[in-house]
């Protein structure tokens, strides 16, 4: 087998193993919440119901087996793409998530292509720069940022730009009252804001340490030559600058994948957007173990399947990757 084919399969299996593991943690840290999901479905009448009922619900939902059986069946749910039913709201898991992960996808995408395209550029304009007042001011805001927990920054986003100005609506994905081409712009005018927030969060991290890396190229050799030769400074940032942190970005945009995601989740929260993150809240608070083991594997699987991306786009975006391979060199 070649280096190339084993490096390959050594991913692929790290990518297995660590599903594995963050789906068994997902099947038993819900059960591990005090309270019991029948008990929450029927509230403070839990005490008048009878017995005989309850039995029959926690039959319906699997709650009378053992771990091992619930464990096993939540293993087929993967492969079988049958999550079940929602406890809480009687309703198909999966027309549940083919709602609410629509939404959420609309939010994330925008936003990471925004924050990761303008973190780049800003960031190689300010590296090239550095000392610059843009620079100063960019560096300032990145770090106010991403010091700040996102739903913090969401907050005051909805107090100041939809509370006092009242330029945009308060949450929710839309007014509910227009139709045809006019809901479709009703849909972009009250996900504005949330995209905006999510691409600051995604953009902040990773412009510090894109600029930081800029700012070292810039005083490498290799930079100083082609200055040497009379070239221009777009030209020395966009080709040369360029070319040498895409790894990087590369790297940063796989691992942070997943917090873009969870901070996506508490933003939805802020915004009353019903999406993942709203059907995951109430499913915790609910109990709702189907709902919140689909969401669980949903999320799990987007998280590792970017990352496992990213790290073949790294390869190929780092020549000096695919040569140590070729030559059989550990990577």
């Amino acid at each position: 087998m070649s280096p190339r084919k084993k490096w390959f399969l050594s991913k692929t299996v790290r990518f297995v193993v660590i599903a594995f593991l963050v789906l068994t943690i997902a099947f038993i840290l819900p059960r591990l919440m005090p309270g019991d999901p029948v008990e929450n479905l029927f509230g403070e009448t839990v005490t008048r119901v009878d017995p005989a009922v309850r039995e029959s619900l926690e039959a319906k939902y699997g709650l009378d087996q053992s771990l091992w059986d619930q464990y096993v069946t939540f293993l087929s749910t993967i492969f079988s793409l049958d999550f079940g039913y929602s406890i809480s709201l009687s309703l198909d898991v999966n027309y549940l998530i083919s709602k609410r992960l629509l939404w959420t996808t609309i939010m994330i995408l925008p936003a990471i292509a925004i924050g990761a395209i303008f973190s780049l550029v800003l960031a190689i304009r300010c590296g090239m720069n550095k000392g610059g007042f843009a620079d100063k001011l960019l560096s300032f805001m990145s770090i106010m940022v991403h010091t700040v927990p996102g739903f913090l920054v969401a907050m005051v986003f909805v107090r100041f730009f939809s509370f006092q100005l009242d330029w945009f609506p308060l949450g929710h994905l839309s007014s509910g009252t227009e139709t045809g081409l006019a809901y479709y712009t009703d849909i972009a005018y009250h996900l504005f804001l949330p995209i905006t927030v999510l691409s600051l969060l995604v953009g902040s991290s990773k412009f510090l340490i894109l600029r930081n890396s800029v700012t070292q190229i810039n005083e490498d050799y290799f930079i100083f030559v082609a200055r040497s030769k009379g070239l221009r400074e777009r030209t020395i940032a966009w080709k040369h600058v360029m070319r040498n942190i895409m790894p990087i970005f590369l790297s940063l945009l796989a691992m942070n994948l997943g917090f873009i995601i969870s901070g996506a989740l508490l933003i939805e929260i802020v915004f009353s957007i019903q999406g993942m993150g709203t059907l995951m809240y109430d499913a915790i608070l609910m109990q709702d173990y189907p709902v919140i083991q689909a969401v669980f594997i949903i999320l799990t699987f987007m998280v590792l399947a970017m990352n496992l991306l990213a790290e073949f786009l790294y390869g190929i975006a780092d020549p000096r990757v695919g040569d140590s391979l070729d030559r059989g060199v550990n990577v």
